[in-house]
């Protein structure tokens, strides 16, 4: 099967362009001129800016009642009660509709009694939005609904301290002369049946209800009191999915009659994305009297088949006979002809009233007529309205709010424009407040914090949604547009909490949704089902609905935390990381990974890149670790890369800038063959931390109940990274590679002479993508605002070698000494004279060209060619002077005799002054051998082939470990280990092992100094003793 999936993998994912040309153009909105005018306006202050606001909650739709005891109870002066807000609907993602700012006032009746007085044993009555909503789908010809997909209830707010409130109010209609008036005496009326419990592949939006296997037969049962009994007055539509290898269909029937086929395509088992097919269908039937039973039935064409229902929408025609104390209708009969209905409603008694609750925040009553028996009132039929008709007085028919508590006032819309937003949940408060000062005062930002309780009630009527966090940000930046300050807007959100693909916590191991996530329509197919942050950041009018063609507007990033203790150690690692107190020459260190397989084409991506610094950044020093190259355990798919673990493990724990992979992965791991693991990353203790770029699948999946590789590398405490950008999901490799390399260009590029933060360039690569979906997998984990501890203040320059400042015409040959000299230089070469601290110099030897192993041996699949330099022949650091600095050094002997170019590369820095300079020299000749010299490179004369010595880590900082691999049995071991001169250091011995530990201390217990080193085992068998070759070992400081 992994064997397929390799196949598969590359029949979807090698469609490889080489796109390696710079970036020279941006979709950037926050460097547009000229903008036009917002759709939206905004009041200064919040409702909940002043006065005692208790929040209530509500479940459906519907008519709710508050008694005077109630309010009385809560401190509320019952005359003057107020009700704020709009409910549980689901708020537009589109932004060119209306948008309801802050909270609207909702109109109350006041059923006072007999005496007219509002006192003991009275209520108020106000219509709330539940978390449904209803709309009319002309193309469908009937109503649809919409489900909340972020609450189970809906919120509201009430106070009494503002003077008395907004009543609902009578209200008259007035006709045109000749009218054409159409009798109405009858409605269409709406229910739904659905349920949220699985997701199919526990992303996206869509959750499923009753499953479907041998034998299922569901039933449900609606109600219509006084249904129209003619021809086809009731539609259904039916919303299914099925996983099945062969077309199956679900039969749906009325009462045992009527039976309607809704057949689902088969599930192509050659997609391993997909988990489902869905359809739907509409289906009209005939009402034969009172009784609405439905029944669904799933047939299974294969034993391992299976159904799911998502929804059963039903529209009725009913007749206008008053059922119950309240009742809601509406007509779609005579829409759009500008005409007007005459409804005419039989067996009301005489306390109902007609309540028109189209706009929720105008509710009134409407003025009708009696005669007959029938209540009759004339309003226009040229568009939908809906009406209740209702008697006020029934008061035990009334559903009561549950009065949550009192809230605390709030005023985001009186914040000032600031730089950088902070959603938090609250229980991290006061770390996102800590990490905002870091940012004012380390960065002269302006930053804001404001909860996610905070944003709901005054952008979404305190019910959670995602959307409310965009409404924010895009409150901010329709204000700067409005301005005129249109260089001002937000530029950085930053969201402080972990979140789930199960936003209403449906199920009880889909974890932690502390910050919402925003999820992709689709939920059947895993490559389509994403997850977002860049949702946040879509602020234009016209934007919301189609994620991947909209542009980002401001960067975005997350901190998936879940506890107290993990917040802390973030924003303790994230300050120390902007403190910049770490220096070293790990900011020159990069590393490019690439895995195995598919025809070489991960190694050739991370080529690419590489390359590409390597041509346009030389001052950096590229690593490559290309799987293929080392050694595998074992020639199966599921074989090991120890050596590359261990090049890994010691890069990160010597420092690196950045970390870039290219490949498979998974939530838990790197490539198929597992070369860092979710532990590996959990146990790390680097000091210095890189930013983690992953261009594979699902390495940052941080909305399941998991906590992936990827935050891990975040929420380490003692290692990590400072952030990582990787997708969430399945992905593919060509567009991954699009992404990676204009993320790379647009990391080192400076824009007005200064490097752009790490948020601003994930922004600008995915914008340079247009329209393509595979982008919105990838999120950053981290802070957005961060930039890179990057070491370029200053250049170095290389002065002379061996005292010949004709540079370009000098040649190092082994087993000689040399002499660099240079210095820290201004932009404009200028020494920099009051630069005093210390220059890291490592010499590396010609560029080799490497074949790598061929481990798959996958269907004559070729070995990848590429160059590399990865010989250091010296490495140390010396004292910068003045800006001057001198290095001497010994060639070993044993470098490769051939002629070619060498490569000397810099890092220095100042503490004193927080002066940092990086530099290179690549124009000296490297090659032949000077045997005049006294310099020895140590070996014995009884060599063995059958023993071979490696130690790790190389370079060594602490510790190094000698591993000895042999089939002989060991009795007695020596590592002897001599300087470049051939002058013995140290031996250490181990008996009956095959592994010694040396603490890099000399015979007489001192630490050793940085440089380059010989070593060479002595091996004492049973039958004999044997010496190996001797090997380099680098100690670094």
């Amino acid at each position: 099967m992994k064997r397929k999936i390799a196949i598969m993998s590359f029949i979807f994912l090698v469609a490889y362009i080489f796109c390696t040309q710079e970036v020279t153009a941006t979709t950037d909105n926050q460097t547009r001129e000229t903008k036009s005018a917002p759709l939206h306006s905004y009041t200064t202050n919040s409702v909940l800016s002043q006065g005692t606001f208790h929040k209530i909650r509500i479940t459906d739709s519907g008519v709710y009642k508050l008694t005077y005891e109630d309010l009385t109870s809560i401190g509320l002066n019952p005359e003057h009660v107020r009700v704020f807000g709009y409910g549980g609907a689901m708020l537009e993602q589109d932004f060119s509709l209306p948008i309801i700012d802050d909270l609207p006032e909702t109109p109350v009746w006041m059923e006072k009694g007999n005496d007219g007085i509002f006192n003991t044993g009275d209520y108020i009555l106000f219509y709330a939005q539940g978390t449904t909503r209803w709309q009319y789908n002309k193309s469908k010809s009937m109503f649809t609904h919409t489900s909340n997909i972020y609450a189970d209830a809906g919120y509201y707010f009430i106070t009494s301290d503002a003077g008395p409130g907004k009543k609902i109010q009578e209200k008259s209609i007035t006709l045109p002369s000749n009218p054409t008036i159409n009798p109405v005496s009858e409605f269409t009326d709406y229910q739904v049946h659905e349920r949220d419990l699985i997701n199919l592949v526990n992303a996206g939006k869509e959750f499923y209800g009753e499953t479907f296997i041998s034998g299922a037969n569901n039933k449900f049962i609606f109600s219509f009191p006084n249904p129209v009994l003619s021809e086809n007055s009731m539609a259904a539509n039916l919303d299914v999915a099925a996983t099945s290898l062969s077309a199956s269909t679900f039969i749906l029937n009325l009462n045992s009659t009527q039976y309607k086929s809704l057949t689902v395509a088969a599930h192509n088992s050659f997609d391993l994305y997909e988990r489902a097919k869905r359809n739907a269908g509409i289906f009209n039937f005939t009402p034969q009297n009172d009784l609405f039973e439905f029944n669904l039935t799933y047939s299974m064409p294969t034993p391992t088949s299976k159904g799911y229902l998502n929804y059963l929408e039903v529209n009725a025609r009913r007749q206008l006979i008053m059922s119950g104390p309240v009742m809601q209708f509406q007509n779609i009969d005579y829409l759009g002809q500008n005409t007007f209905n005459q409804y005419l409603l039989t067996n009301s008694n005489p306390n109902v009233q007609i309540w028109d609750i189209t706009d929720k925040q105008d509710i009134y009553r409407i003025i009708t007529g009696n005669a007959d028996g029938e209540m009759s009132f004339v309003d226009s039929g040229n568009d939908i309205r809906h009406y209740l008709a209702i008697d006020p007085t029934a008061g035990p028919a009334f559903p009561k709010p549950e009065i949550i508590q009192t809230i605390p006032n709030q005023n985001i819309h009186a914040i000032a424009q600031a730089d950088m937003v902070i959603i938090t949940h609250p229980n991290f408060l006061t770390h996102a407040e800590t990490l905002a000062q870091a940012h004012r005062q380390k960065d002269n930002m302006s930053v804001t914090v404001v909860t996610t309780e905070q944003v709901y009630n005054e952008f979404s009527s305190g019910t959670p949604d995602a959307t409310a966090y965009r409404r924010v940000m895009k409150m901010f930046y329709d204000r700067a547009i409005t301005s005129g300050n249109t260089i001002y807007p937000p530029k950085y959100l930053l969201l402080f909490g972990k979140g789930s693909f199960d936003n209403r916590k449906i199920l009880t191991d889909s974890g932690d949704n502390l910050v919402l996530t925003y999820q992709a329509d689709n939920s059947l197919i895993e490559t389509l089902a994403y997850t977002t942050d860049d949702y946040f950041t879509f602020l234009e009018d016209n934007e919301g609905l189609q994620a991947h063609y909209h542009s980002m507007d401001v960067a975005v990033g997350r901190f998936p935390v879940t506890t107290v203790q993990q917040a802390t150690d973030v924003v303790n690692k994230t300050i120390n990381y902007m403190n910049n107190s770490n220096k070293g020459r790990w900011k020159n260190e990069l590393y490019f990974v690439g895995d195995d397989g598919d025809y070489n084409t991960h190694m050739t991506m991370a080529d690419s890149l590489a390359s590409y610094m390597s041509n346009n950044y030389k001052s950096y020093h590229t690593n490559k670790i290309y799987l293929d190259a080392f050694k595998k355990d074992s020639l199966e798919i599921e074989g090991r890369y120890p050596s590359v673990k261990d090049s890994l493990l010691i890069a990160l724990e010597n420092g690196l800038l950045l970390l870039n992979y290219t490949g498979h992965g998974g939530r838990d791991f790197l490539a198929n063959e597992q070369i860092l693991k979710n532990n590996d990353i959990n146990t790390l203790k680097n000091q210095h931390l890189p930013l983690w770029i992953g261009a594979t699948t699902d390495f940052v999946k941080f909305d399941s109940r998991f906590v992936s590789a990827g935050e891990s590398v975040l929420l380490n405490p003692n290692g990590g990274g400072i952030g990582v950008f990787s997708a969430t999901r399945p992905s593919y490799a060509s567009q991954n590679f699009n992404l990676n390399n204009g993320l790379i260009q647009h990391l080192f590029a400076k824009e007005n002479g200064q490097h752009i933060r790490v948020g601003d360039a994930i922004r600008k690569a995915k914008n340079n993508l247009g329209h393509e979906i595979n982008k919105l997998s990838f999120i950053y984990l981290g802070d957005p605002a961060i930039k890179l501890n990057y070491g370029d203040n200053y250049q170095i320059i290389t002065s002379s070698i061996n005292k010949n400042g004709n540079l370009g015409t000098d040649t190092l040959k082994a087993n000689t000494t040399n002499t660099i000299e240079g210095y820290i230089a201004d932009e404009n070469s200028n020494k920099i004279t009051g630069f005093n601290g210390t220059v890291y110099i490592s010499v590396y030897g010609k560029t080799q060209t490497i074949t790598t192993l061929r481990n798959s041996n996958f269907q004559n699949e070729k070995a990848f060619v590429y160059n590399d330099r990865p010989v250091v022949l010296h490495s140390e650091a010396i004292p910068v002077v003045n800006g001057d600095f001198s290095c001497s050094f010994i060639l070993p002997k044993d470098i490769h005799e051939e002629y070619g170019y060498g490569r000397i590369n810099f890092y220095a820095h100042d503490n004193a002054n927080d002066y940092e300079a990086q530099g290179y020299f690549e124009e000296f000749i490297i090659g032949g051998i000077d045997n005049t010299s006294a310099v020895i490179t140590p070996d014995a004369d009884n060599l063995s082939s059958e023993i071979t010595v490696a130690n790790h880590p190389n370079p060594a900082k602490e510790q190094t470990c000698f591993v000895i691999n042999t089939d002989n049995e060991i009795v007695n071991c020596t590592i002897d280990i001599f300087d470049v001169s051939g002058r013995d250091v140290c031996s250490v011995s181990v008996s009956g092992q095959n592994r010694i530990t040396w603490d890099l201390t000399t015979n007489g217990g001192q630490r050793v100094i940085s440089g380059i080193y010989f070593y060479r085992a002595r091996i004492k068998t049973i039958e004999k003793e044997i010496y190996t070759k001797a090997n380099r070992i680098i100690i670094i400081d």
